[in-house]
């Protein structure tokens, strides 16, 4: 793929123009999430924006503008032969940062994954085992100190979190408080993150939503209270009877 097809404009000296798109489609591609999706784009932007500046002073010295020579389409064997034949049609990048610069930031991302994947697979099992064990306090209660922990808020953004507790809120008998609370706070984190962004996490989070409603309505206390009122209920009726006959 060329530069041009990267950024998805044609090819143009127009600074402007290359700013704009690259601000467009970056919105739909973060650093943190996609990190080597963004190093592809943003040294798409780099060298574009080098190319129109060549051409400008070409220009300019020219006295008039130059004909845009054509760009070769780039190698699909590897990023680095991508990576040398732009360089062999634009230059080096103009960038403050270094290999090894970008090297430690890659670590920092795959360590960051590392540590995600253990806690998804190690931790969070374990606390949402501990949820189920009777302790201080009400259901919700324990949901709340737990949807408010470190390890939580760390996974907040990974639908495998969301989807665990769905299984792990099916799998056992919960109050309707603790479900209306989890599936408040599932609602919150949806209107968190951008739907455009998070589309799986989104999808997950509704089904949980679902799950939480159902779960709601199967509570056993729920169900007592329910016949308890319309237990009272029918005593009222006879009694408004009773007091309705003697006044006859």
């Amino acid at each position: 793929m060329t530069i041009w097809e990267i950024l998805g404009i044609s090819q143009t000296t127009d600074q402007k123009q290359i700013k704009k798109v690259y601000a467009a489609r970056v919105k739909n591609c973060h650093r943190e999430e996609k990190p080597e999706e963004w190093a592809v784009l943003h040294d798409a932007y780099q060298r574009a924006i080098q190319y129109a500046k060549r051409q400008e002073k070409e220009s300019d010295l020219n006295g008039s503008r130059t004909v845009p020579s054509p760009v070769k389409p780039v190698a699909r064997e590897g990023i680095r032969e991508r990576d040398a034949a732009l360089e062999k049609e634009y230059g080096q990048p103009e960038t403050d940062e270094t290999e090894a610069q970008w090297q430690e930031y890659f670590a920092r991302i795959r360590a960051g994954q590392e540590r995600s994947r253990k806690m998804l697979t190690e931790e969070l099992p374990e606390r949402l085992r501990g949820l189920t064990l009777q302790g201080e306090g009400t259901q919700k209660k324990r949901w709340e100190e737990f949807l408010q922990s470190e390890l939580a808020i760390t996974l907040y953004k990974e639908p495998e979190f969301w989807r665990q507790i769905g299984e792990h809120v099916r799998a056992q008998e919960w109050s309707e408080e603790a479900c209306r609370y989890i599936g408040k706070r599932v609602e919150d984190i949806k209107y968190e993150f951008n739907s455009r962004d998070y589309t799986e996490l989104w999808r997950v989070l509704d089904e949980l939503e679902r799950i939480c409603l159902e779960e709601a309505l199967k509570d056993p206390l729920r169900r007592t209270k329910i016949t308890l009122r319309g237990f009272g209920l029918t005593i009222l009726v006879f009694v408004l009877i009773g007091v309705f006959v003697r006044i006859i």
